[in-house]
Formats: C-alpha cells, sequence, structure tokens
C-alpha cells in the first residue's frame, strides 16, 4: 500500500514538472495561445512627451532681381504661417538663409562673400533687425521676422539653394541654430529652379557641354547626416515655394527675366516628405497651410514598448478609439522591430495621433518576466 502511494505520488510529481516545463517552453518558445496578463502601455501625444518636441524652420530666400513680390508677399501674409505655431503653444526657431549662400566658397564665386552663408537679419537695403534666431520669446516677432526675411533684390541670380543650406550648416556662425532635440524644417521660396554644381558661373549660360548638376540624392544624403535618424525616421522635411512644374498661367503671369518651374526643388521635397506651394497661390492660405503640414510633420508617428509583444495580440487606441493594423499600406498602424531590442508601433500618415491626443497599446508579452 505504501509502496503504491509512493509510486502514484512520484507520477503526480512528473507530471506537474512536464505541466510547468511545458508552460515555461510555449511562453518562451512561440507565440503562445493565451496569456497569464497584457500589459497596457499608455503614451500622451503632447510637447512634453513627444520625441520631437521642438521645431526648427529655416527659410531659403531667392534674393535675385525677380523676387521682390514674392519677398513682399511672403512678409505681408507671414502671420498666417506663425499663427499655428503660436496659437499651439510650439518651442520654435525661425532662421533665414539666402539662394547665393554659396557664394562663401571660393571653388563657386569670382567674387567671395565670407559671411554669405551666415543667418540674416535682412539687408543692408531694407533694414536690419539685429536678432539672428526668431523664437517664441522674441519681442516684436512679427515685425523682427518681417525684417530678417526682406532680404531684397540685390543677391546673386545664379540660384544653388541646396549648396546653400550645405553652406549655411558648414558655417560655424550658424551651429546653434539646430537643436539636437528638434525637427528640422526647410522651406525654399525662389522662382527659379536649383543650379547647385561643381564650378563657377551661371550653369545656364555655360555653352557646350554643362557638368553635369549635383544630384539631388546627394543633399538628402547630407541632411541624413546632418540631423540623424530617429527609430529610422527623418527629423526633417524640405518643403518648396516656387512656379509649380507645369504650370504655364503661373509662370506667364511672373516672367520678367529667367523664371523657371522648380523641378529639382520637387524631387527633394519628395525624397523628403515636405510640402509644394505654388508661388502664385494665395499665401493667406498656403502659408497657413504650409504650418499645419511641418507641425503635423514633427510629431511624433512612433512610439516605443518596452516588451516584446505577440504581435497577433497588440490593440491600440487613440482618444479611447480603436485603429486598426495597416495591411498592405492601408492607413493605421504597425508594429517594427528593427533590430534587437526595439519593440515599435508606428503610425501611417495619416493615422498619426494630433497634439494632446492618449495613445493607448495593449498587448500580451512575448515573455513574462
Amino acid at each position: 500500500m505504501t509502496a503504491t502511494r509512493t509510486s502514484l505520488f512520484k507520477s503526480l510529481k512528473l507530471l506537474t514538472v512536464a505541466i510547468i516545463a511545458s508552460l515555461v517552453f510555449t511562453g518562451c518558445g512561440g507565440d503562445p495561445s493565451f496569456s497569464l496578463t497584457s500589459i497596457n502601455e499608455k503614451v500622451n501625444q503632447d510637447k512634453q512627451n513627444t520625441q520631437i518636441s521642438k521645431i526648427d524652420v529655416l527659410w531659403v530666400i531667392d534674393n535675385s532681381i525677380s523676387m521682390f513680390g514674392a519677398q513682399k508677399n511672403l512678409a505681408t501674409n507671414f502671420k498666417s504661417f506663425i499663427n499655428n505655431f503660436s496659437e499651439k503653444n510650439l518651442d520654435f526657431q525661425l532662421g533665414v538663409a539666402s539662394t547665393d549662400s554659396y557664394r562663401n566658397n571660393p571653388l563657386y564665386s569670382e567674387i567671395v562673400k565670407p559671411q554669405n552663408a551666415r543667418l540674416r537679419d535682412g539687408s543692408w537695403s531694407t533694414g536690419r533687425s539685429g536678432v539672428y534666431v526668431v523664437n517664441p520669446d522674441t519681442p516684436n516677432l512679427n515685425k523682427t521676422f518681417i525684417t530678417n526675411v526682406t532680404l531684397g533684390t540685390g543677391g546673386f541670380g545664379d540660384e544653388r539653394a541646396f549648396s546653400s543650406i550645405e553652406a549655411f550648416f558648414k558655417e560655424d556662425f550658424n551651429n546653434r541654430f539646430l537643436r539636437p532635440d528638434s525637427f528640422l524644417a526647410i522651406i525654399i521660396v525662389s522662382d527659379e529652379d536649383d543650379f547647385s554644381y561643381d564650378g563657377i558661373g551661371q550653369w545656364e549660360k555655360i555653352r557646350g557641354d554643362k557638368p553635369e548638376l549635383y544630384p539631388v540624392s546627394s543633399f538628402v544624403d547630407f541632411l541624413d547626416k546632418k540631423t540623424g535618424l530617429i527609430d529610422g525616421h527623418r527629423r526633417y522635411n524640405v518643403s518648396s515655394i516656387h512656379i509649380k512644374s507645369g504650370d504655364k498661367a503661373c509662370l506667364k503671369s511672373l516672367q520678367t527675366v529667367d523664371q523657371k518651374y522648380g523641378k529639382r526643388y520637387e524631387e527633394l521635397v519628395e525624397q523628403t516628405n515636405g510640402s509644394v506651394i505654388s508661388l502664385c497661390s494665395d499665401f493667406s492660405k498656403s502659408l497657413g497651410q504650409l504650418s499645419e503640414d511641418i507641425i503635423l510633420a514633427s510629431l511624433h508617428d512612433t512610439f516605443r514598448i518596452k516588451r516584446r509583444p505577440i504581435v497577433t495580440s497588440i490593440q491600440v487606441k487613440v482618444n479611447g478609439k480603436l485603429v486598426p493594423k495597416s495591411i498592405n499600406g492601408s492607413e493605421g498602424w504597425a508594429y517594427l522591430n528593427p533590430e534587437a531590442g526595439q519593440y515599435l508601433v508606428r503610425f501611417t500618415k495619416n493615422s498619426i495621433p494630433p497634439s494632446g491626443a492618449r495613445v493607448d497599446i495593449t498587448f500580451d508579452p512575448y515573455e513574462f518576466e
């Protein structure tokens, strides 16, 4: 009788160990079909904890002879742009450069302008503000920026906006403009295209075989390295206000000298997910839309979760409303695991939580601690 009990006890003990081993194996080696607990991670989409919480805006202004009207239009309607930043109480910086900033480099200009790549505070012909970076604490903010952005029309007519952007960021005077934790928005305003190339003299006026223009991709690479990536995403974009390709009516209405379609601008905008605005648009509306686009681009679209999830168990809610998983590019969210220890939920463009939203990510952990 005693032997039978001992044998039964041993059998039950072995069975218990087998069950525990099975549970441990299932929990560690694959997606279990059940869970002991779920984790709910809550994140608020606001400017305090959004990953990209600051916005630095660099305006690259064409200051050639034909740009008087465009600069005036920009200055007159600047309120339409800045109101969105002010109303949302955003931490922003505004700086101004010119499309001939590249002339600080003797490789590109016979007449070298050593200070051309510096932040601008206006010009000798239109007045100077003495303030190089405008932020929410700047006294008379609107007036100061209008002075800064009105560069006049005494600049060089060989527009090389892309090379000028590169020159700007290589200039020591501007080192503090781009903050390490900010979203960078570059806005080009021009009635010409970009003609950045490796040489002196206007590319368009070179006779015979013309040298190759710098590829647009080279400037994307430069900006990628300059700004760095956050969770595999760029923390900048480039937008442009120019004559849109094929807009003959706009070209005709503006054409006084050598205005052209901004085809290369459009390439850079497309590659960096910026916005294209027509130089002939109603700036009172289009500048407001541009600022909304920049704010949207700066919002946090990617959220980290602390534990490896069972992917099929993930549920995402924004302000209490269930968001669908993105399937074959549809709107919603996607799970990413770019490298060991990184577990990300990324929203598609039209599903990014708005400022102030509450984001709930619930999931079953892949392994139990």
